[in-house]
């Protein structure tokens, strides 16, 4: 991978050329987008940085990032385990991009993730989980709590960078996403199940909870 800023810099001299807000960075982008056959040039920033990576370049790996609670193990791509992981305990960790690029491998606790769109709603989960690993006097691994994921709205390239690699772990495991009963929530869940046939499921979206929310 190379960072967009030198790539532009070594093809046409100015690290600019290729800036979104350019016009040859936006014919850049839509070549992007017809190779990949696509048509997410110009649809918004997530969309953007993940044309680019597609194809090796890093805009900006410190603002995209995600927090996920409860994983099993990273190994680095020299294939040593990370520490991080397992020094985190029964703490969220908030991953910018640039520490998932650095990862080969993510494996969740249990074969069932759970991901979450609202950061309160996640919260709340983990509470829930860290007060009865505590209440258990039990570490996570032993009370043997899932993954959970929190996307905070749309997800960012990082968190489906994490999404990624934590199928990739093994091909049982599974997403159960949850949102906001709304369009946003709803246009998520869409998008998700479409990205992740078959592998990603609803939680919490039906008539049951639709009721209950109106209520």
């Amino acid at each position: 991978p190379v960072r967009l800023g030198f790539f532009a810099q070594r093809t046409s001299g100015d690290p600019h050329s290729l800036d979104p807000g350019r016009p040859a960075g936006r014919l850049f982008l839509q070549a992007l987008s017809d190779l990949a056959g696509s048509s997410m040039a110009g649809q918004g920033r997530v969309q953007d940085i993940q044309l680019y990576q597609d194809v090796g370049l890093l805009v900006d790996t410190i603002s995209s990032n995600v927090a996920v609670f409860s994983l099993a193990s990273a190994s680095n791509l020299d294939g040593s385990r990370d520490p991080m992981v397992a020094a985190a305990g029964a703490r969220i960790l908030l991953l910018p991009l640039g520490q998932l690029l650095q990862w080969r491998a993510v494996a969740p606790a249990q074969a069932d993730i759970y991901v979450i769109e609202n950061p309160q709603v996640f919260e709340e989960v983990v509470a829930y989980l860290q007060t009865q690993s505590a209440e258990a006097q039990m570490p996570l691994e032993t009370l043997e709590a899932p993954t959970v994921v929190c996307t905070a709205g749309w997800p960012s390239v990082a968190a489906l960078t994490l999404l990624d690699q934590l199928l990739r772990a093994d091909p049982l495991n599974r997403l159960h996403y949850s949102g906001d009963m709304d369009v946003k929530g709803l246009q998520i869940a869409a998008y998700l199940m479409d990205r992740y046939p078959a592998r990603c499921l609803p939680w919490h979206i039906d008539t049951a909870a639709y009721n209950l929310a109106m209520q």
